[in-house]
């Protein structure tokens, strides 16, 4: 363990990595580990310059597991979290019952300014091709954007004196840019970055509040407001503390004309664009009837010519609830190839499976 340094993720939660000595784990060389939070790290009592054992949680993410024993008789001093936030110094915040620090500075942080823009470019939000860290960081220097509803507004003089933009990738870029106007009210809801909404919640409150004049117009914490299965009290006070935040009002003023209910009927058929209809008829003779019965599905497996996505986005447009993750709630397994744990889950929860095997390509 060489060094354990600090990152601010854009909600303010300040996570400490592990910095190694490099080590193949799983044929993939590794540098840096997940050491989640101070919890983690005292109870097991890591410090620098530790031998420590290193494993891919999941096979994606690495995490530091435990030490090797026996321990040397001298060791560093114990690692001391600090109280501060390494980025813009705010005093740093641990809720109650939590175990992670937070940055309360919000886009006065510039990590977490930065983090959120790169989250709202990302595939999952507004999907904006070409828009990646680099360019961010540019934009950021030369102090052309300070939230999302900036990009919006960029010039071809603003983007072509920024290194490595030649006239047709600064084309392209404000093309991809325009183009993701016509995305879903769900994806913009996910890329503004709310706390406690994901792109499930994010995809309930958009079918149930159509447009974001009407997201803005509610009183969240009022007991008597109807809001959609899964949406508890965590959820919408932090909606409320987002929208009643004074440094969102110009960013949303801004985006409220382009996510109204007249352009949201053809974003979601939109996004099923990638598959041929020989391939959705396939879908509706295979899930269609189960579909109708499953109100919470989950997906497990890689499936040949036919990514999660995509099938998630079928099974939405269909009145599922994709979830993540298989519990007693879950109405329905989909399975494609090496299914995982996810799989024998579901089976001793006696959880219906379905197997989409031979997907046409």
């Amino acid at each position: 363990l060489i060094a354990i340094d600090l990152q601010v993720g854009r909600t303010g939660a300040i996570t400490p990595v592990a910095r190694l000595k490099p080590v193949k784990v799983g044929g993939v060389q590794l540098t840096n580990a997940t050491l989640h939070n101070q919890d983690e790290i005292s109870r097991k009592d890591l410090r620098v310059g530790d031998l420590v054992i290193v494993r891919r949680a999941g096979d994606v993410i690495p995490e530091v597991v435990s030490l090797v024993e026996p321990l040397p008789e001298i060791r560093n001093e114990p690692f001391r979290f600090p109280s501060f936030c390494p980025s813009c110094g705010s005093t740093l915040a641990r809720e109650p019952e939590q175990a992670v620090w937070r940055c309360l500075a919000q886009w006065d942080c510039p990590e977490q300014r930065r983090q959120r823009l790169i989250h709202f470019a990302s595939r999952k939000a507004l999907d904006i091709d070409g828009l990646g860290e680099k360019i961010i960081d540019e934009l950021l220097q030369h102090r052309l954007i300070q939230d999302p509803s900036d990009f919006y507004i960029l010039r071809e003089s603003d983007l072509l004196p920024l290194p490595r933009m030649g006239s047709k990738r600064v084309r392209q870029l404000l093309d991809a840019i325009e183009q993701s106007r016509q995305r879903p009210l769900s994806r913009l809801l996910f890329g503004l970055g709310v706390r406690h909404v994901g792109e499930e919640i994010a995809r309930l409150l958009s079918q149930h509040f159509d447009s974001l004049a009407r997201l803005r117009s509610l009183r969240w914490t009022d007991p008597d407001l109807e809001l959609p299965e899964g949406i508890g009290i965590e959820i919408t006070t932090s909606l409320q503390a987002f929208f009643d935040h004074p440094g969102h009002q110009r960013m949303l003023d801004r985006f409220e004309p382009w996510w109204t209910p007249s352009l949201q009927a053809s974003e979601q058929e939109s996004e099923l664009s990638s598959l041929s209809d020989e391939q959705l008829r396939w879908l509706d003779d295979r899930l269609g009837a189960a579909v109708k019965q499953a109100a919470k599905i989950v997906i497990t497996g890689s499936i040949d010519g036919l990514s999660r996505e995509d099938l998630a986005a079928y099974l939405r447009i269909r009145s599922a609830q994709v979830l993540s993750s298989v519990s007693k709630n879950t109405d329905l397994l989909v399975v494609g190839h090496n299914a995982g744990s996810k799989l024998e889950k579901a089976q001793a929860l006696g959880i219906p499976v379905l197997s989409l095997e031979g997907f046409p390509l």
